[in-house]
């Protein structure tokens, strides 16, 4: 997950300016993906997986005919209701900040809740 999300937003800045993506991909190197290995949080293909995924999803999205088909209806609802938009943009762009949390322990008790229901048949 850190993998995928931090090199998809390096590659996403490498599009836009070689530069900074390449900087931003060795701060992520340096600073997100270095410590979970030492620290024995992740393994080394962990993290090159995720590095694999979020680099073959951001040249996927990058692809012209890709952007036209999500920019097109994403910028039609920006023109018909901004407010929701703009609202839930935040609410992604936050989830983006704190890594989902929200959303995977909404998930995790899901989960459970689908176990405790399971056990009780």
């Amino acid at each position: 997950d850190h993998g995928a999300l931090f090199t998809a937003l390096a590659a996403g800045l490498f599009l836009v300016n070689r530069r900074l993506g390449i900087a931003a991909f060795l701060y992520c190197c340096a600073v997100v993906f270095f410590p979970r290995i030492y620290f024995g949080i992740h393994f080394l293909s962990d993290i090159l997986a995720g590095v694999a995924i979020g680099a073959a999803l951001v040249a996927v999205a990058a692809r012209p005919s890709i952007r036209a088909r999500t920019a097109q209806p994403l910028l039609a609802w920006h023109d018909r209701h901004p407010g929701i938009f703009y609202a839930a943009f935040f609410l992604l762009t936050e989830q983006l900040v704190v890594l989902l949390v929200d959303v995977r322990t909404a998930a995790d008790g899901l989960y459970h809740m689908g176990l405790v229901m399971w056990r009780h048949l």
